[in-house]
């Protein structure tokens, strides 16, 4: 059975009013009222404490280790585990699989495991009271499984940064999040024996009552940044797409590069580069709030923009990354660093 993998497309419900991190958090589908409404004197700063009761060896844990390692090296803060967001995304992914589905919304309430029309259906039902939710799918799975359970959470984390609206979310302010990764295999999915079926998804929330995590005024962070180390080498897939007029599975993009300042600034780029270890120029697309092809859905905040190199780039190879711009006008400190991509990726 030959496999499939997808990255599927960013939800987000609930925005507080005034207030935003990056990736999907900026949709303006507002849930609930004023009371979900952060004090604007609330704590912003870096959580530098992942707390998490993922058992060891699993892909829960080896995802979440994974992204707060990725957050924390980057400068963006790490993650806490909320259980009942685990529960929420888990309900969603026993859906998705024992129904053959693969969606955020489940509209079908007579189905197995129906638990909630909407993701911020979901989380309240699990007493999630919250201001932000993101859901994000890493991978879908159908076939010979190649990899163990664990390597496949850390798999479905490193599909979502090489996807820009992905990476973004995942760079973004929220403070907690749930994972799940669930099988055609595992007991009540009734599975083909034949054939495996995984679902793996993450939900970010936003606890009500606070603030987002918010990096200093007038900085710029990336991702990657200095020291990143496996990144894949190519995005053969993401929705909505970067690039709508180009196929990613037959002309694939490489790791994108996203820059970030403070939410509420404004972030504009003079001049970038890539160069690999040869000093080669890599040919880089730009995505930012003003060409955004999907603006509409808000994914691109003007104190953000992503780099995009034009071709995958070469596995185990080291690149340099160099831009220059202003934030609110004022020049920030040049950004000059070297990531390392990993082995070529399937997904």
């Amino acid at each position: 059975m030959r496999q499939y993998w997808s990255i599927i497309g960013i939800v987000a419900l609930g925005l507080q009013a005034g207030c935003g991190g990056g990736g999907s958090s900026g949709n303006n589908n507002s849930v609930g009222n004023n009371n979900n409404v952060p004090n604007p004197n609330a704590d912003t700063r870096l959580q530098v404490d992942a707390r998490a009761n993922y058992a060891a060896n699993t892909p829960q844990r080896a995802a979440f280790d994974l992204l707060n390692a990725e957050r924390q090296r980057c400068g963006f803060g790490v993650m806490h585990q909320s259980v009942a967001l685990d529960r929420a995304v888990f309900g969603h992914a026993r859906y998705l699989v024992r129904n053959q589905l693969f969606d955020h919304r489940e509209t079908n309430a007579n189905l197995p495991f129906f638990t909630g029309t909407e993701p911020a259906d979901r989380a309240s039902r699990e007493g999630y009271s919250r201001n932000v939710i993101d859901e994000l799918f890493g991978l879908n799975f159908t076939g010979t499984v190649p990899l163990s359970r664990e390597a496949i959470g850390q798999a479905a984390v490193r599909s979502l940064l090489s996807a820009p609206y992905h990476l973004n979310g995942m760079m973004s302010g929220q403070r907690e999040v749930g994972i799940a990764l669930v099988s055609s295999q595992d007991p009540e999915m009734a599975g083909n024996p034949q054939l495996t079926n995984f679902v793996f998804n993450l939900m970010l929330g936003l606890p009500s009552g606070q603030a987002q995590q918010e990096i200093t005024r007038g900085e710029v962070k990336t991702y990657p940044c200095a020291g990143t180390t496996n990144t894949v080498t190519q995005l053969l897939d993401e929705q909505p797409n970067p690039i709508p007029n180009r196929n990613l599975k037959t002309q694939p993009i490489g790791q994108p590069i996203l820059l970030r300042a403070a939410v509420g600034q404004r972030l504009s780029l003079n001049q970038f580069q890539m160069t690999d270890q040869a000093g080669q120029a890599v040919s880089l697309l730009l995505l930012n709030r003003t060409n955004d092809p999907h603006r509409n859905l808000n994914l691109i905040r003007d104190n953000e923009a992503v780099l995009m190199p034009d071709r995958p780039l070469q596995p185990q190879h080291r690149y340099r990354v160099v831009a220059e711009g202003t934030v609110d006008g004022q020049a920030f400190t040049k950004v000059d660093f070297f990531f390392t991509t990993g082995a070529v990726n399937e997904f």
